[in-house]
């Protein structure tokens, strides 16, 4: 990804060695202009190890770059308006200084708006790649470019809308007519563009992508993870068990391929390990997805003080980041569906007995977490993902989650026996541990499992 070359990049030696003072930011979406060049003073400081004088840090930063080489790396731009606000800083001495923002969704740009001839050439190679862009197509392709403003990641997001429509005039004008009827109405807002993504989002992607809302800003996700999450919802349409988790690769890689998901690091293979959105993306995945009451995002530990919407009466997800589990289980009842907790705190998992309609359980990043109950085993049945990453004895009544597809278990002594007699297992993961030897060397078939991790002790035939 650009973010990992242009990193790869500024931490070359060769490139150490050309300039005097080197700074990276990272520049979120609610970043202020004085955090930035507060950041950006406190990067150059360290990398002369001295300190710098001044009345203002805009000050003290002049002074520390005046008369140096510099280069200046303001990662994860995702509005142009903060260059407009710090460029004052950056003394232009002509001696060889570099400034660029790296744009996840695209590439490495100057400090600058895309002019129609780069906005047009952005968005045919995202479109028809090395091939030539048909000549009907070529003048409406230009008028949808220039209706993107200039802002890369708009033109990546519409060129992936693009390519996945068939290449007619009529289907582009239709594209080129919306483009320009949100930048005439709009003044050009930026997220209706984006929009436009969604609009066309197929059915059976839509939830895979609104998923995705549920994890916090700048999240880098396992696609592994993503996709057993995928299937413990329901979310693929096919009869055939042994394709569910293909099918759900093939959903993954088509949001990546609208540019609607980046992908951030890559498997020795080829595959995408691993994933996140870009802020502005993920802003608009929270909206719709908010808009269909499709999840509840908290990251309060009151909560009466949760910002998002309510969910329905059929139940969705309840994604927990630093929040109190037990208050927000018992305020939002029995019709939640799935709870994944990205930081959060439970003293107790009493109430958990109560979501009859729990499909998925993720609670590897929650603190102060006592031991399961027993009685969780048997009234959580509809239970098909379960993930642990602290000291937990398994006991033998696990069994009875009879509908189990993933469990991971990161810090446990041994599984019980019965962990065999779960004919839905899919994902076995844990972390070195023992399985129960087996007094009567009984066998058992699981015709559906496919990962087996981290496990010892034991016999496969």
């Amino acid at each position: 990804p650009n973010t990992t070359l242009a990193r790869n990049a500024y931490l070359d030696q060769l490139v150490i060695e050309s300039f005097d003072v080197r700074a990276w930011v990272t520049v979120s979406q609610d970043c202020s202009t004085q955090k930035i060049i507060h950041d950006l003073l406190i990067t150059s400081m360290k990398e002369m190890n001295t300190n710098i004088f001044g009345q203002s840090d805009e000050e003290k930063m002049y002074k520390s770059l005046k008369g140096r080489r510099y280069l200046i790396v303001m990662d994860d731009m995702w509005n142009t308006k903060a260059w407009d606000d710090v460029r004052g800083i950056f003394p232009d001495d002509d001696n060889g200084n570099v400034a660029f923002y790296v744009d996840s969704s695209s590439e490495l740009h100057e400090m600058c708006f895309m002019d129609e001839d780069e906005s047009w050439n952005l968005l045919r190679q995202k479109v028809f790649g090395n091939q030539d862009c048909p000549s009907e197509l070529e003048d409406i392709g230009k008028k949808i470019a220039k209706g993107c403003g200039g802002l890369p990641l708009a033109i990546v997001v519409i060129g992936g809308l693009l390519r996945t429509l068939s290449k007619t005039q009529a289907s582009w004008r239709q594209i080129a007519e919306n483009v320009n009827s949100i930048v005439a109405t709009q003044d050009g807002e930026f997220e209706e563009v984006l929009s436009l993504s969604y609009t066309h989002l197929p059915h059976h992607l839509r939830p895979c992508f609104l998923y995705m809302g549920g994890f916090p800003e700048d999240y880098e996700i396992h696609v592994s993870k993503l996709i057993r999450l995928w299937v413990a919802e329901g979310y693929l349409e096919t009869n055939v068990c042994e394709r569910t988790e293909e099918m759900a690769e093939e959903y993954f890689v088509d949001l990546v391929k609208r540019s609607l998901v980046l992908a951030t690091s890559w498997k020795s293979n080829g595959k995408i390990k691993t994933c996140s959105m870009h802020d502005l993306m993920r802003d608009l995945c929270v909206r719709k997805s908010h808009e269909a009451k499709f999840l509840l995002y908290t990251v309060d530990r009151d909560p009466l003080k949760v910002v998002s919407q309510s969910i329905n009466n059929k139940g969705r997800s309840l994604v927990i980041d630093n929040s109190d589990l037990n208050s927000l289980v018992k305020k939002y009842g029995s019709n939640i569906r799935t709870i994944i907790c990205v930081r959060s705190i439970a003293n107790s998992l009493g109430p958990l007995g109560n979501l009859r309609f729990l499909r998925v359980l993720d609670m590897v990043k929650t603190r102060s977490l006592p031991s399961l109950p027993p009685e969780l085993f048997d009234e959580l049945v509809l239970l098909r993902y379960l993930a642990l990453d602290y000291a937990v004895s398994i006991l033998t009544a696990i069994s009875n989650l009879s509908n189990l597809q993933s469990l991971i278990i990161l810090s446990c002594s041994y599984l019980p026996l019965n962990i065999w007699k779960m004919p839905q297992l899919r994902h076995l993961v844990s972390s070195s541990v023992d399985v129960v030897k087996n007094p009567l060397e009984t066998s058992y078939v699981l015709e559906n499992l496919q990962t087996l991790f981290g496990l010892s002790n034991f016999i496969c035939t």
